[in-house]
């Protein structure tokens, strides 16, 4: 290492362009050495893990830092740069051979059951300037490069609305992420709390830990494996014992592993927050000494009640007076770097008092310093960069300084006759349950005809594209425009502060439910994702993740999710024209529409959302039709979830007699299988059996809104279960570990937020289970194990010209009949699985028989002929 740097020294390497990318691998290698060497030194639990696991020892490892210098040096020495990225070498120990994580390649597929945040990470243009925040980047760095076993590690930088938290988060995870210590981020948005909330926030960090470490890879792995309801839970205690702590306890890295948390009080209400705030203020400390938590949060009372009040836990204070002063410093700092370049064009140069003055205006708050730079810098028709600085000076007023800031900003911006259109546009991007870009915006305006004869796309420009300071996503069509900052949103959201500039987002359910509706009824169509065969599952459909992004758009995406969570918030009476609406997606789009959500993997959604339907005043016939529609998605919930092709090949024809939905539907996928003996009349009173507990259960409860269900058994633990799709595996909450003796009893409180449980250990417990914890994540491929004996009479062999693919060697599994091919035939519900009839079975002694007509099933790659529409069912309703 020295003799690297005594060549680096002697060169001169500032002024040699070309050895820059070689110069920064050196640097880094620097310090992952210098984690080896303080890992050697002074902790001995990680000696004592790598003697255990290693294949290698420290003499390895030495000679294999030695060898990379020395490439370093002769890569410098050559002045050359390849044209691939240099790597730096990790000193992770790794616990078997290459050829074994070859042939193990395949085996992580059960990864992608986690719930994962998509774009949750840090972003690399919202980092501190460089220069500022040096002295709190450097504590908390040094904070996280501390050999200290008995060192905190979890750190939670506290503080007002735009003092700069969120910066500093991302500074530090773009610090480690280059460093390549960085095991996870996680930044929680208000406006995003549908794709980035506490039921998500661990198991993507498990992901993340998992993409990042092979050890933990293997140790997560170990830890799902096998166990579905698991990989699908939504509990962020049971997550945070499973995904993170079980698969941490033996990883032999050197060097931190750090995990950043930004806008922790963000990520909802107090209740959905409580698990993830206990999880990190009690379980975090039983993490290796190797793993740094980095947390940001405003003050609210459960962060104080949870973080700042816990001996184990690094408090930094925003408002500090050290922090104070390097704030103010810091401030002055990107104001003069900000409008250096806007000073050189200006009338008249900004002079250093100019800096000054708007340094004591910010208070303190880089928000401010933001948005008052971008304004004062950004081109504006009728006035001068120093005009603009002078309105954002001379203002005096008692209000808060965010809340002039923004008053002074949008009034810039719009004149009182764009007011109309600015609380349009903007009550939309507030009322939006997750982000949508200017083009879905402008489709979804356009689909309300909301701007008459205009361009919708312009009517949105017109306001977002001047809002760079307060927004993102306003520099094109296909970004999503959210608030840049929570404190704007709150301002727009009370009246009392905003005044002529207050957005009433409820006004805008009733468009945005309309649009939902007129979008699903131009874009959903049969096999909307030209899936090309029904024998395989959706999982197993190669390129479907790219055929999702081609056909499905993204306001057709949106409306599917939340069509009805815009109607459910609207407070007047539905017209006619919205039950026709209504009545024409039930009898029209209602199976598309469970496609998307099949490939969107959102199928959970759909019995409460239909159920919101029935909380309106509806007509009699729409009312017999919602409540046929939410059986048929309870009943089919699992096949509907694995496969599109069988909503028509496997679900319809199983459907009972008695059955709204399929007696309309029916005839138009008449090349279909026929149930000739068997089917039901009405809907089975089971609907499905629920499998996960180990040992015999004890008792059972309903939730007071029917809607859970929680189970104690001998196997100690108690589990809650979705009720309305009942599929195996959808374990909303649990299992809950605590009791020590096999559970005698378990009831729901009259409120449903809390079980209270007894047991054999004596003890009587209570369990918070608030509906923010127990939120569905249903799995592609979770399996429904039904204990009924499945039998078949396999003596006599299937009509091999009508269904060639049904072979003798073909099985009944979790319902599915699948071929030696693996291919997947059709399914059979469970109350036809007992007696399930080969085709020349005449009966099924002591079972009630179901036979099967496949003479006109058409399947495989032939399933879309399924489909013949009928002049009957395509003219139910008109719009």
């Amino acid at each position: 290492m020295d003799n690297v740097y005594a060549i680096v020294i002697r060169a001169e390497t500032s002024k040699i362009e070309s050895h820059v990318k070689v110069i920064g691998c050196m640097v880094r290698q620097t310090t992952e050495c210098g984690y080896f060497i303080t890992s050697y030194a002074k902790n001995k639990n990680f000696w004592l893990r790598l003697v255990k696991n290693a294949i290698s020892g420290a003499d390895t490892a030495i000679e294999n830092f030695r060898a990379k210098f020395e490439d370093l040096k002769k890569e410098f020495h050559e002045e050359a740069v390849r044209s691939t990225e240099l790597s730096v070498m990790r000193t992770e120990i790794l616990a078997a051979s290459i050829l074994d994580e070859v042939k193990n390649l395949g085996k992580y597929n059960n990864l992608k059951d986690l719930p994962y945040a998509t774009d949750a990470r840090f972003r690399s243009d919202k980092q501190c300037l460089a220069g500022t925040r040096k002295e709190i980047l450097d504590e908390i760095t040094n904070w996280i490069n501390s050999s200290d076993d008995s060192h905190k590690n979890v750190f939670l930088l506290c503080g007002a609305a735009g003092t700069g938290k969120s910066a500093i988060a991302h500074t530090i995870a773009m610090r480690f992420d280059l460093l390549g210590h960085l095991g996870s981020s996680f930044c929680f948005m208000r406006s995003n709390q549908a794709n980035r909330h506490p039921g998500n926030l661990f198991s993507t960090i498990a992901v993340d830990l998992a993409n990042h470490s092979s050890q933990f890879k293997n140790a997560l792995h170990a830890v799902i494996h096998g166990n579905r309801s698991l990989c699908s839970t939504q509990d962020v205690a049971t997550q945070f014992e499973n995904f993170i702590l079980k698969p941490a306890e033996n990883i032999t890295m050197t060097g931190p592993i750090v995990i950043v948390i930004d806008a922790l009080d963000e990520g909802g209400d107090f209740r959905s927050r409580n698990a993830a705030l206990v999880a990190l203020s009690k379980q975090a400390a039983k993490l290796p000494a190797q793993f740094r938590i980095f947390l940001t949060s405003r003050l609210e009372k459960d962060v104080i009640d949870k973080l700042c009040n816990n001996s184990s836990v690094t408090v930094k204070h925003m408002n500090s007076n050290k922090m104070e002063n390097s704030t103010r410093r810091d401030i002055s700092a990107y104001i003069h770097k900000q409008l250096s370049d806007c000073d050189e064009q200006s009338v008249g140069d900004f002079t250093e008092v100019d800096y000054q003055l708007l340094v004591d205006k910010s208070e303190g708050l880089f928000q401010w310093a933001f948005v008052v730079c971008d304004s004062i810098t950004c081109e504006m028709a009728g006035s001068t960069p120093y005009e603009r600085f002078q309105q954002f000076t001379t203002i005096n007023s008692n209000l808060e300084p965010l809340d002039l800031l923004y008053l002074t900003v949008l009034r810039q911006l719009f004149q009182p006759n764009a007011m109309a259109r600015f609380k349009s546009v903007m009550g939309q991007i507030l009322a939006a349950f997750e982000p949508l870009s200017v083009g879905a915006l402008a489709k979804m305006r356009s689909a309300a005809l909301v701007d008459g004869k205009l361009r919708s796309n312009d009517v949105v420009s017109s306001i977002v594209k001047f809002m760079g300071s307060l927004l993102s996503g306003v520099l094109n069509d296909f970004m999503p425009v959210q608030v840049l900052h929570t404190s704007f949103r709150d301002f727009l959201s009370d009246q009392s502060r905003s005044g002529d500039f207050y957005v009433n987002q409820h006004e805008q359910h009733s468009d945005m439910a309309l649009a939902c509706l007129n979008i699903m009824k131009n874009e959903l169509h049969f096999n909307i994702c030209r899936i090309k065969t029904s024998y395989k599952l959706n999982e197993n459909i190669c390129g479907l993740d790219k055929c999702i992004k081609k056909y499905i758009s993204p306001q057709l995406a949106y409306s599917c999710k939340f069509w009805m969570k815009h109607f459910w918030k609207i407070t007047i009476p539905l017209d006619s024209k919205f039950q026709r609406k209504v009545m024409l997606f039930l009898t029209k789009q209602l199976l598309y529409w469970l496609e998307v959500l099949s490939v969107l993997k959102e199928v959970n959604i759909a019995p409460s959302m239909l159920s919101l339907i029935l909380r309106q005043k509806m007509d009699e016939d729409i009312e017999k039709f919602v409540k046929d529609a939410i059986k048929f998605v309870s009943a089919f919930g699992h096949v509907i979830t694995q496969s599109v092709s069988h909503i028509y090949l496997s679900a319809l024809p199983f459907a009972p007699k008695i059955s709204v939905l399929a007696q309309h539907y029916l005839p138009q996928f008449s090349q279909n299988m026929l149930i000739q003996a068997g089917k039901e009349a009405e809907w089975p009173v089971l609907q499905y059996v629920l499998e996960g507990h180990t040992n015999n259960i004890t008792s059972v409860a309903f939730s007071p809104d029917g809607k859970h269900i929680v189970s104690g058994s001998y196997d100690e633990t108690i589990r809650v279960w979705d009720a309305e799709t009942g599929t195996t595996g959808t374990v909303t909450l649990g299992p809950l570990n605590g009791h020590t003796a096999c559970i005698r009893s378990v009831a729901f409180s009259p409120d449903g937020k809390y079980i209270v449980s007894g047991s054999h250990d004596q003890t009587i417990q209570v369990w918070d289970v608030q509906p923010e914890n127990m939120s569905l994540q249903l799995s592609s491929n979770d399996p429904i194990a039904i204990p009924t004996s499945e039998s078949l009479n396999k003596d006599v062999p299937p009509s091999t010209s009508s269904f060639p693919a049904f072979t003798d060697d073909s099985v009944l599994q979790n319902g599915w009949m699948v071929n030696p091919s693996g291919e997947y035939l059709f399914w059979v519900p469970p109350w036809n699985r007992s007696g399930l009839c080969w085709l020349r079975t005449q009966y099924v002694i002591g079972e009630r028989s179901t036979k099967i007509d496949f003479t006109k099933f058409k399947c495989g790659t032939s399933w879309e002929q399924c489909y013949t529409p009928t002049s009957e069912g395509e003219s139910t309703v008109t719009d």
